[in-house]
């Protein structure tokens, strides 16, 4: 897989002493499927190559890309070999400034990803080639990325005929299918530890784009608070598997961090710690480094549950009580983790500082979609507070379910209202969690599906998620049984394990398709008008924090939340064992970038890729063989892949 007139090397590898030996393993496609390790004595005429080279193009069909494009794949049996000082970037000089700078910022990204993989200095003139990369955008005015982007690419890698020149053209729509297709053609580079060099695949064509509009990870930075270093880091990992939606819910009832322009009582009262703010500034500065990477920023102000401190200064400014039910005791009678904590929904000034609070963040934020929250409102808490049950009584309104979810809708359509008037888009859509309002019998009486998207944190196979899509309503899948990255751990309330254990495999994960999932309740061709009308937006893995912080939330979010990545950008018709080899190498790359990614599997494995296989999955034919979990339904399809992966 070298180019022919580049000799081969044998690896010298310094061992203890500073002694020099050489390797005498090398590295050879199998089948054009799998690379396996050899001995370099089994190949007197050459031919080995180091293991990440060799994952480069060994399977012919998509080589270790990830995700999977979606359109044709051709790559090349030979590689050139190059150092990252001799890669030129072009194509986008004369664009106007926003869309020029972006392109320059995701060039800068690029080439940092190649120094850091082979660091200047103690080159051999012999592999000075060139690698001349032209990424383009025929529609060169959106800096904006929306729902509505067109993400798609093309790439076509040629070599000159003395191979002395690699050339790159990347054609795209907008920049954000530009930036997608140059993380594509970083990972048809590896480096080469005999040569101490790049290599890069020299000819290919792609053509890709993706499935999902809404291609999401979701991180609580409330519960603990979060450094604008590790939600960079988290964006960093979304921008290399191509996801494009960082879901940030920014305050809860444990903390507000956020500071609100005008409004500083709410980190006052709410913040850890005065070190532990959100600024405007910092906020600016994360959609600023979100966007060259192809990430656009939702956030979330959850209301009228989660929240409590922050907002307990309302008395002493003339305002009543803000919230209700603040750090109530026993908790678990007013909500579902301590500390408690509601939007006191009766009293108007809360919408007087919602409006604040939205017109403060969407000065910050895209203005086009915005997370409102809207989940697990502790009925309880509403009913035994007097001033609520009084203004419920006063206007004529019943303290069961009926009443409960009139008074939630009603703070609904108020809080839209306000962030409608905060907003200088004035179809922004707001999206809510799934709760008691988004059941059947209650969401078209309150939601206008031209207004909201629901985002279904309830049950893979729950009766109201086929029958909200049927109606009209734009989804996005965050079942908890599937997508949910905190569950498995131990409890941090009481004894046992967390309520939605257990731990969500990354298999599991890959396996969740909003498509399947929406054609398993009706047919496949419902599911694909859905996809193509927009009503199946995607999906969105979610961290919450009780258990973790700046010290413990890379291994949780990765590799899984790449698992959801090519199944949002793919939705392949296979199933996890095809793509696990690739999983590996891509987890190995976000290693090699710095995220601190879970181990998969021993290294072993990828040195024998065809060697790390399971037993065949039970017998679905037999009695209580496949359960009713979407693990269960997928059971058959694992089945038909298990002998392919173990060939």
């Amino acid at each position: 897989m070298y180019h022919s007139q580049f000799p081969i090397f044998l690896l010298l590898v310094v061992v203890g002493g500073g002694q020099a030996q050489t390797s005498v393993w090398t590295y050879t496609c199998l089948n054009e499927k799998h690379c396996q390790r050899v001995a370099v004595a089994d190949l007197p005429g050459g031919g080995g190559v180091p293991l990440d080279v060799c994952k480069l193009n060994c399977n012919k069909a998509h080589g270790s890309l990830f995700p999977l494009p979606t359109g044709q794949v051709t790559l090349g049996p030979n590689t050139t070999p190059f150092y990252p000082g001799y890669v030129t970037l072009s194509g986008y000089d004369a664009y106007p400034i926003a869309v020029r700078e972006l392109f320059r910022a995701a060039a800068g990204i690029f080439t940092g990803h190649l120094n850091k993989m082979r660091p200047p200095g103690g080159e051999n003139p012999i592999y000075w080639n060139r690698v001349d990369i032209r990424a383009t955008a025929s529609d060169n005015s959106t800096s904006m990325l929306t729902l509505g982007t067109d993400e798609s690419y093309t790439l076509a890698l040629t070599v000159s005929a003395d191979g002395k020149t690699v050339t790159a053209d990347i054609s795209a729509v907008t920049f954000f299918g530009a930036r997608h297709g140059l993380e594509t053609l970083s990972q048809l580079i590896a480096y080469d530890e005999d040569l101490d060099v790049l290599q890069i695949v020299n000819t290919a064509n792609i053509v890709d784009k993706p499935v999902y509009l809404y291609r999401g990870l979701g991180l609580d930075t409330s519960r603990n608070f979060f450094s604008l270093d590790s939600i960079k880091k988290v964006i960093d990992g979304l921008s290399y598997n191509k996801m494009n939606i960082f879901h940030w819910l920014i305050s809860n009832s444990q903390s507000f961090p956020m500071e609100v322009a005008g409004r500083p009582q709410f980190t006052a009262y709410g913040a850890y710690s005065k070190n532990k703010i959100y600024s405007l500034a910092n906020m600016r500065e994360i959609v600023a480094y979100a966007k060259p990477r192809g990430v656009k920023i939702v956030p979330e102000f959850n209301g009228p549950s989660h929240a409590g401190f922050g907002w307990e200064w309302g008395p002493s400014a003339g305002m009543g009580n803000l919230v209700v039910c603040l750090n109530a005791d026993p908790w678990y009678d007013y909500c579902l983790e301590p500390p408690c904590g509601q939007l006191n929904i009766v009293n108007n000034y809360v919408y007087e500082l919602l409006g604040e609070i939205y017109t403060s963040m969407l000065g910050i934020f895209d203005n086009d979609l915005f997370h409102m929250g809207g989940d697990e409102v502790h009925m309880n808490c509403y009913n035994t507070t007097k001033e609520i049950t009084d203004w419920m009584a006063e206007n004529g309104t019943s303290t069961d379910m009926d009443g409960f979810v009139s008074l939630l809708g009603s703070f609904t359509s108020k809080a839209h209202d306000k962030l409608v008037a905060a907003s200088s888009n004035k179809d922004i859509t707001g999206i809510l969690w799934t709760s008691e309002l988004t059941h059947r019998e209650y969401i078209s009486q309150y939601l206008d599906p031209t207004k909201y998207a629901i985002q279904i944190w309830t049950e893979t196979f729950h009766a109201d998620t086929p029958a909200m899509i049927n109606d009209g309503y734009r989804v996005i899948f965050s079942n908890y049984d599937a997508l949910y990255l905190d569950c498995g751990l131990s409890a941090w309330v009481g004894t046992g394990h967390t309520w939605c254990s257990p731990y969500k495999e990354w298999q599991l994960i890959y396996d969740h398709s909003p498509h399947f999932i929406y054609a398993n309740a009706t047919n496949s061709t419902a599911a694909d008008e859905a996809l193509a009308d927009g009503r199946l937006l995607g999906g969105e893995a979610v961290l919450w924090v009780e258990q973790a912080d700046d010290q413990a939330y890379e291994s949780r979010l990765w590799p899984r939340g790449a698992a959801l990545g090519e199944r949002l950008w793919s939705d392949p018709m296979t199933g996890w064992a095809d793509a696990e080899h690739r999983m590996v190498t891509n987890r190995g790359r976000m290693v090699a970038r710095g995220i601190r990614a879970d181990q998969m599997q021993p290294e072993y494995c990828s040195m024998y890729q065809n060697k790390c296989y399971g037993p065949p999955p039970p017998d679905t034919k037999k009695e209580g063989a496949a359960s009713s979990t979407v693990g269960g339904i997928f059971l058959v399809i694992s089945s038909l892949l298990w002998s392919l992966s173990a060939a």
